[in-house]
């Protein structure tokens, strides 16, 4: 079956200066936005005499059908991770533990596509939950990272 077909998921994480520039995009790609999720961040800096920047938004859709899962799951809409202050690889590494929240939607042997893997976070999200995964990186430093720290997953097996 063809992607076409079957569908993919779409996961864009961004901040508020860029949402309404990303949603119109989305928009006339011909993709469906299924709506924005938000990260409260919780440990973020502060900010002098205004407001910190805590909230990170996720806008989801699908490319295709929505895939569907054999039992509904329910999911939350805004997801409380801390970010990552001491063992952070690249400058917007995610919590795995975010990221793995996030994947439970990828339907079971399904496959996960990250265009900017950065440290692999996403990819170890996906392996861990027996998904596959496809990744690419421009940085050779941040793609041997995600590749030693993906093979080390394959290896603990």
């Amino acid at each position: 079956m063809s992607y076409k077909k079957m569908g993919v998921f779409l996961f864009f994480f961004i901040d508020w200066r860029n949402d309404s520039a990303l949603s119109n995009i989305i928009d006339e790609s011909g993709l469906t936005m299924h709506g924005k999720l938000a990260w409260n961040k919780k440990n973020c800096r502060p900010r002098k005499n205004g407001f910190k920047q805590q909230i990170e938004f996720i806008i989801w859709g699908t490319k295709g059908a929505m895939p569907k899962h054999d039992d509904p799951i329910y999911l939350p809409g805004i997801f409380n991770y801390q970010t990552l202050s001491n063992k952070k690889v690249h400058i917007t590494q995610k919590p795995l533990q975010l990221m793995e929240e996030i994947c439970q939607i990828i339907p079971p042997n399904g496959t996960i596509f990250d265009p900017f893997m950065g440290s692999g976070t996403t990819g170890h999200a996906a392996l861990i939950q027996g998904k596959k995964f496809i990744g690419c990186e421009t940085v050779p430093q941040y793609f041997n990272t995600a590749t030693e720290r993906l093979s080390s997953l394959f290896l603990k097996n």
